[in-house]
């Protein structure tokens, strides 16, 4: 194993409200907002990017297994991610499900 640290430099500034950019340096930048009445929606809240980020993981996860046995071709059925939020005020408890078919 070694003893290399990898570090990742991400940089958030607050634009307006609840709008932030998220530089991550030679890979870009992204905006993300909270949808009304807290924001106005001009991206995808941190909820959205943190569920995207696990189903990539996981899609590429996946991936990795069906090509180390050799079957680029599998099927596999719709999933998704399903947040239940009663409403958008802090301390707000959120509901993360998973659902597939």
């Amino acid at each position: 194993m070694s003893d290399e640290q990898h570090t990742i430099d991400v940089q958030l500034t607050l634009l307006d409200g609840y709008k932030f950019e998220v530089d991550f340096g030679e890979m870009g930048q992204l905006f993300t907002d909270e949808p009304p009445p807290l924001g106005k929606g001009h991206g995808p809240n941190p909820g959205k990017l943190l569920i995207a980020s696990v189903a990539n993981c996981l899609a590429a996860s996946l991936m990795f297994a069906i090509r180390k046995f050799k079957e680029d071709r599998v099927k596999c059925p719709p999933m998704c991610v399903e947040i239940c939020n009663a409403s958008m005020v802090a301390g707000a408890s959120h509901t993360f499900r998973w659902i597939s078919n």
